[in-house]
């Protein structure tokens, strides 16, 4: 057994084991605030530190909203750079390969956080999944309308694919209500084109409150329901 050891006082908002189970990535810092990204090395313990801004959805730990995406070729990892208002926030990819201990040196933005007058700084980017193929990124993101001042705010959810090489958008697939919490992927086929989606559609409720619990299949605009328990709160595949 090989123990990975943390620095006293850190917090381990996010974790992505990679395709060949030999590497696991880890963000790693205070919350909030400034994270690094560790990659270790599970057969010696080994590990290699990018230092960097936040990173991980800006609310909730990134473990359960998933921060970090593999590509099966072993070294490209997807992250949401989440940190202060900057161009630099939003979804990077990464070449763990490559020289380099600076986080924002050696990843490129190819997902900004979307700005302007129509979104505000609500906006965020809630998960990211790189398809295997490493063609395709699949996000969630958290849109907050623009509003009046003194008027509450409309949050909303939306899943998008964007191309991993032009860095265009392919789809929007629902632009929906938050049912109680964030929909995930935990699971995308190796194109990206058949999905297994959770918290898409309304659960049950608690009074007031509705838990979103739901999951299924996604393919070509059509969701699918799946047997699901109203006590499972999160999912891997």
């Amino acid at each position: 057994m090989i123990f990975i050891g943390i620095l006293a006082g850190g917090v381990v908002s996010g974790l992505a084991l990679s395709p060949d189970a030999a590497r696991l990535a880890a963000t790693v810092g205070p919350f909030p605030g400034a994270t690094g990204l560790h990659v270790f090395t599970l057969a010696t313990g080994a590990g290699r530190v990018w230092d960097g801004p936040e990173v991980g959805p800006a609310f909730g730990p990134g473990a359960v909203h998933g921060c970090l995406s593999w590509a099966a070729d072993g070294h490209t990892l997807a992250l949401i750079s989440s940190g202060a208002l900057s161009p630099d926030r939003g979804v990077r990819l990464l070449d763990t390969a490559a020289p380099g201990s600076s986080l924002l040196a050696s990843s490129r933005l190819i997902l900004p956080t979307p700005t302007g007058p129509e979104n505000s700084s609500g906006n965020y980017w809630r998960q990211v999944l790189i398809s295997a193929d490493g063609q395709v990124i699949i996000a969630v993101t958290q849109v907050e309308a623009h509003h009046a001042s003194g008027r509450m705010p409309g949050v909303t959810q939306k899943l998008v694919t964007f191309s991993a090489t032009t860095e265009t958008l392919l789809r929007e697939l629902n632009h929906l209500p938050v049912h109680g919490g964030y929909e995930h992927v935990p699971w995308a086929s190796p194109s990206g084109q058949l999905l297994i989606v959770t918290g898409t559609q309304p659960g049950p409720t608690i009074g007031s409150f509705n838990l979103g619990h739901s999951a299924g299949t996604l393919s070509q605009g059509r969701f699918t329901p799946i047997p699901w328990s109203t006590r499972t709160f999160a999912a891997a595949w």
